[in-house]
């Protein structure tokens, strides 16, 4: 379970005035479920994402992961135990498919032939032929490929939570929407817990159990697709989800 309680996130502006990235947020959610955040450009969505993993250091608040105070814990051991996916994956260019996703058995000194096993099972998991593509490189790739590695990565010590930041963003939209039916088999086989940012509130609809839409640092609502669609806290809500329906 993650819990986000009162957490706040303040930069510096080049003029050198604090501006508030996330205000005061709080959420949690439950062992298995996807959560989506999405909102507005700039509205601190994957700035609440990064604070999770400490990727960005929160300046006031607290967080949570199944009782373990994530802003006192090493930072490398929690993100150890964290699964972390980005857009276009982020694969290391000069690494085969097998060294990409066996990167930190490797940092742990796994035995070769415990690190072979997992990557080839995560290859078969997330629909890529181990002897097709383990040697091949991420240029020798789709984009659609690459973020299957990327995935495959993520699950590789097989952490209980997965942080995706918009893994699908820049994908087409057949390769997304194939990509989507392969998450939610995923979801399904591997049972994970899942935070994800998105700028599409239909892709949140499909693969979150409930949805967080930010707006200036602010959550604005936090609930399921019905609750978007008939209880819309507000009109910057209803317009929301009114603007990106009418848009497809």
């Amino acid at each position: 379970m993650i819990s986000v309680q009162n957490i706040t996130k303040v930069f510096n502006s080049q003029d050198g005035e604090p501006v508030k990235a996330v205000d005061n947020v709080s959420f949690e959610v439950s062992e298995g479920q996807t959560l989506c955040l999405i909102g507005t450009s700039g509205s601190g969505k994957t700035t609440c994402l990064k604070m999770i993993n400490r990727l960005v250091e929160p300046t006031s608040g607290d967080i949570w992961i199944n009782g373990t105070d994530v802003i006192h814990a090493c930072p490398i051991e929690l993100r150890r135990g964290l699964g972390y996916v980005i857009q276009k994956a982020g694969l290391l260019p000069h690494l085969t498919v097998a060294q990409n996703v066996g990167l930190l058995p490797r940092i742990l000194h796994w035995e070769n032939e415990r690190k072979r096993a997992r990557v080839d099972e995560l290859l078969d998991l997330v629909s890529l032929s181990p002897d097709q593509y383990r040697d091949r490189y991420p240029r020798e790739l789709s984009g659609g490929q690459q973020q299957r590695v990327g995935v495959a990565r993520a699950l590789v010590l097989d952490p209980p939570i997965i942080l995706m930041d918009e893994p699908f963003g820049a994908l087409d939209p057949i390769t997304r929407e194939g990509l989507h039916d392969e998450f939610l088999r995923l979801k399904e086989e591997v049972g994970k817990t899942v935070v994800m940012v998105t700028h599409d509130l239909a892709e949140a609809f499909k693969l979150g159990d409930c949805i967080a839409l930010m707006d200036g640092g602010k959550l604005v609502q936090f609930g399921s697709e019905d609750d978007f669609r008939e209880r819309p806290e507000n009109d910057f809500v209803q317009d929301f989800v009114r603007s990106h329906v009418e848009s497809r």
